[in-house]
């Protein structure tokens, strides 16, 4: 069966910027520096997901709401169950559970060899895995119906991810490392829409908004101002780039807006430090082994370096605010010289990648908040812009048509008409005032020019930044 899609208006997918709702688990701090775990740091076994990008959708019919988590780190779609007995027993009171004996569209998916009535599949996670039955039934978000749309409903649930506000996820990755059918957004092409889907931050990075088709960040960017990137893979949001501090390197990096921090290989993890905090900075810093990662005083956050990136020809900083957070830290040696309540530490947003992940990095919620961020399915290419002011685009927007080269309207032209008369006469006028006036001038200027010298004397002229 094909998907049916149709539409009456594709609307701007609004999404809410879920942080955590639980602390951090707590770092446990012993005194070890950077330099004890620089051969045997493993990346931990738990969530690296402190914020999601969680939209609304409707599934069935009736429609049921839902929330998912766009994720372009994965492929399947897949929702929890009504009967999912270990979704349920981790809920909250703001989770929703799918209920597919109330949907008059739903279908189970028949192998073709077996003697089971369903498929069932299990997608797995680096937080977890879930595993449920493989159906198709109706989904429609931002304005968009998808009828005959496969995904997981899942019957049994292990992730690590406690007191979430999303119910399932939804991929957006590349339709090879899709196991239960076509992501959802490679359909759009069918609907006559680009497949292609920008996040816009807003300046609080409380929402954020998910625009579809070839203008979707338009309203959103500078003209000129989004830098693409050719995709390295055909499963994952994979790009090559340079990063640095002082020096640039050359490193993939997976785009993932599943992730929070930035993840990479202990080597580069160990480097980064060292170049944003040198000398006595990075010595002061502190490890914990099982969460792999570091902690330093809040106090010297601000002195510290700005990470650069350099994605295609557009140059991005994180600086040392955005790398770091204050810390749930206690002390398993109260001796260490920084164990004391009055230092506050704080922990940087930076971990290790599995092993088998290799040499790229992983860049999550980090980085892409700070950034409009644009996934193109047609050409296989990732783009990077820094979002302007809505104003200030609709000024670009609405420039004057002659700037354009557009032939101006007929009341721009009588408006034009009147005004260039008006400043000729007042050009005219201030040529020709009284030479009283200007023999004042004169007789003041000597008392004018001493006191403006002297003004200047006393000014503080500051370094440039």
């Amino acid at each position: 069966l094909l998907p049916v899609i149709s539409f009456a208006e594709i609307q701007p997918l609004e999404l809410h910027v879920v942080k955590r709702r639980v602390a951090r688990p707590q770092a446990v701090l012993d005194g070890s520096g950077l330099r004890d775990f620089e051969t045997d740091l493993v990346a931990p076994n738990m969530s690296n997901q402190d914020m999601a990008l969680v939209a609304q959708i409707s599934v069935g019919t009736p429609p049921q709401a839902l929330s998912v988590l766009l994720d372009s780190g994965s492929s399947d779609m897949w929702i929890p169950s009504k009967n999912c007995r270990s979704c349920t027993t981790n809920a909250g009171v703001q989770n929703q559970f799918f209920d597919a004996y109330a949907s008059s569209t739903i279908q189970i998916f028949e192998p073709a060899s077996s003697s089971n009535s369903y498929i069932l599949n299990t997608i797995r996670y680096g937080s977890g895995a879930v595993q449920g039955v493989l159906v198709r039934d109706t989904v429609v978000f931002a304005g968009i119906t998808i009828t005959h749309q496969s995904f997981l409903l899942t019957e049994d649930e292990r992730l690590r991810v406690p007191s979430r506000y999303w119910d399932g996820i939804m991929g957006l990755a590349m339709p090879r490392l899709a196991m239960d059918g076509p992501p959802i957004f490679t359909k759009l092409l069918d609907a006559g829409v680009s497949p292609i889907f920008t996040f816009v931050p807003d300046a609080l990075q409380s929402r954020a908004q998910l625009h579809f088709g070839e203008e979707g960040y338009a309203k959103h960017v500078a003209p000129g101002g989004m830098h693409w990137l050719k995709g390295m893979s055909d499963t994952f949001w994979m790009v090559g780039a340079q990063v640095g501090v002082k020096r640039r390197v050359r490193r993939d990096f997976l785009i993932d807006t599943g992730t929070s921090l930035i993840l990479m290989p202990p080597k580069d993890m160990f480097e980064l430090v060292h170049s944003i905090a040198p000398g006595s900075l990075g010595d002061g810093c502190l490890m914990d082994s099982k969460l792999a990662m570091v902690f330093c005083l809040c106090t010297d956050v601000a002195k510290m370096q700005t990470l650069y990136l350099y994605l295609g020809t557009g140059t991005f900083a994180l600086t040392p605010h955005d790398l770091f957070e204050p810390a749930n830290v206690s002390w398993a040696n109260t001796s260490v010289e920084n164990a004391s309540p009055t230092k506050p530490l704080c922990g940087l947003l930076v971990s290790v990648t599995p092993a088998q992940q290799g040499s790229a990095w992983i860049v999550g919620d980090v980085f892409l908040r700070k950034v409009v961020v644009a996934f193109d399915f047609v050409h296989g290419r990732v783009g990077f812009a820094e979002p302007v002011p809505q104003q200030t685009v609709h000024l670009w927007q609405d420039r004057p048509r002659a700037l354009t080269g557009r032939p101006m309207s007929s009341g721009r032209r009588l408006l034009l008409g009147i005004m260039v008369p008006v400043f000729i006469f007042l050009m005219a006028v201030g040529l020709h005032l009284p030479m009283c006036r200007m023999h004042f001038l004169r007789l003041h200027s000597d008392a004018l020019r001493q006191d403006y010298e002297m003004a200047l004397s006393q000014e503080e002229v500051g370094s440039p930044p």
